[in-house]
């Protein structure tokens, strides 16, 4: 009984060994069974690669976000830390509404105003993702994992003073509701361009009055100069006396040639044409619109007749326009070129261009 025992036993474990030897020389099903233990973790390589791009990508928009909103704060008129974070962090908020799959993690984002010309702003979120934690810190998450994503952003604040000058009309025609409402967007404007808070940018607004004076107050002196005595004016005339003539007669020609007996004009002399009508003949030009109203100089023909030239010498035609009312039209000869009026006050003590 005893051999038997030992016998079986002997046989059993030449077999096992048999066994052992055969299945190790055995090849086949090699690749089935890698391929079956590598599976799991190719899954999880791939699906955690989507995760990785995924990050890379929340990251990239995370950055334009907070670039936006330090900007936003470095253009905002505050130097306090407390509100260039809070008009940061709401420019944040906002801009991120377009990614609602990440968190805003608000403990990790600040917005500082470094040396009153820097503002700094750093940010964090937080990105869900299926397996990505299996590879990154923090390991062992398995299930409804996420990763942290930060960007930073630094915007230099720029300083720039800004003056300016609003002329406001207030002469006759703004009477009544028109002078209101350029109060109303005068007030306006001051409100949009003056800030309360100068410490960073100054901002500055002159406001000048136009009307047909100007009160200058004690800077009167200063800006026409110390007032000079009175004088008399003696005598104010723009025309000669006794020089006006009727023109009884007006040709056709180039130039035209004017009658008017005894005129008493000499060659350069200067007269003021009025009063000429016309015949209004079809299909010519109008002769009282070409020359009522302006001053010319004289080129004497003879004592009852006379041609005119412009200031600057050309001569003027009558030629094509249209016939003459006979007397209609009246000369005067001036007193300057330009038939304004002169004034006379001995020793005035004027200059040419001063104002009186």
């Amino acid at each position: 009984m005893t051999m038997s025992i030992g016998h079986w036993i002997t046989t059993t474990a030449r077999g096992a060994r048999a066994f052992l030897e055969r299945m190790a020389g055995d090849t086949r099903g090699n690749i089935a069974m890698i391929f079956g233990l590598s599976l799991p973790v190719l899954i999880l390589m791939t699906v955690g690669g989507v995760d990785i791009n995924r990050a890379s990508t929340v990251r990239v928009n995370l950055q334009d976000a907070l670039d936006a909103a330090a900007l936003s704060a470095a253009r905002s008129p505050y130097s306090d830390d407390i509100n260039i974070q809070r008009v940061g962090m709401a420019a944040l908020k906002a801009n991120l509404k377009a990614y609602p799959n990440i968190t805003l993690r608000e403990a990790d984002t600040s917005f500082i105003l470094r040396n009153s010309e820097v503002v700094v702003a750093t940010s964090k979120v937080d990105v869900k993702t299926l397996v990505a934690n299996i590879f990154l810190p923090p390991y062992g998450k398995f299930m409804d994992d996420y990763i942290q994503v930060g960007a930073h952003s630094e915007v230099n604040r720029a300083t720039k003073d800004i003056e300016v000058s609003l002329v406001l009309d207030i002469t006759g025609s703004m009477d009544g509701s028109r002078l209101s409402d350029l109060q109303d967007a005068a007030n306006d404007l001051v409100d949009l361009v003056v800030q309360d808070n100068q410490s960073i940018n100054k901002t500055r607004m002159a406001l000048v009055p136009y009307s047909m004076g100007v009160n200058a107050g004690s800077y009167l002196n200063d800006v026409r100069g110390a007032a000079r005595g009175s004088t008399t004016i003696s005598g104010a005339a723009w025309m000669v006396a006794n020089t006006q003539k009727t023109i009884t007669a007006l040709n056709k020609a180039n130039p035209g040639v004017f009658t008017a007996n005894s005129h008493g004009y000499s060659t350069g002399d200067f007269v003021w044409i009025s009063g000429v009508t016309d015949g209004n003949n079809s299909g010519q030009s109008d002769l009282a619109s070409w020359l009522n109203g302006k001053s010319y100089k004289v080129v004497k023909i003879d004592n009852n007749t006379f041609s005119l030239q412009t200031i600057g010498g050309s001569n003027i035609s009558t030629s094509g326009y249209q016939t003459y009312t006979a007397s209609s039209g009246i000369a005067r000869r001036c007193l300057i070129s330009t038939c304004e009026v002169v004034v006379t006050s001995n020793n005035h003590g004027l200059s040419t261009g001063e104002d009186v």
